[in-house]
């Protein structure tokens, strides 16, 4: 089913699958920021929130998906909670160079309030 006949019939769209297939495919050259992926916190603690409510209840709400969406939903889930060995390099490098901008942005401030 595609995606526009999806929107027609009011049910939601697929999970973005451009962060699964980027963790699929590492040697992909797009990279994508985390605000690419997801929007805002309040939408990833949506997104625990459900997930939380699967195990609680065996999984069941998962008969609501079509089988391609609900395959494409535990790939997702799974990629999540078991990384691959590049996507947790890349997830680290990310972090140092955050961590790098924010320290560099401190100490820029620090010397301008200075006059350095």
């Amino acid at each position: 089913m595609s995606q526009d006949s999806r929107q027609d019939n009011h049910e939601s769209p697929q999970p973005h699958s451009a962060a699964i297939t980027e963790t699929a495919h590492p040697t992909n050259s797009t990279t994508t920021t985390p605000h690419d992926v997801v929007s805002s916190r309040q939408e990833m603690l949506n997104c625990m929130a459900t997930l939380q409510s699967l195990v609680q209840h065996n999984r069941q709400g998962l008969e609501l998906l079509e089988q391609d969406e609900r395959i494409e939903f535990l790939k997702a889930a799974g990629i999540v909670s078991r990384p691959s060995k590049d996507s947790k390099f890349t997830r680290k490098k990310d972090m140092r160079k955050k961590t790098k901008a924010e320290r560099r942005a401190l100490d820029h401030r620090a010397r301008a309030k200075t006059g350095i």
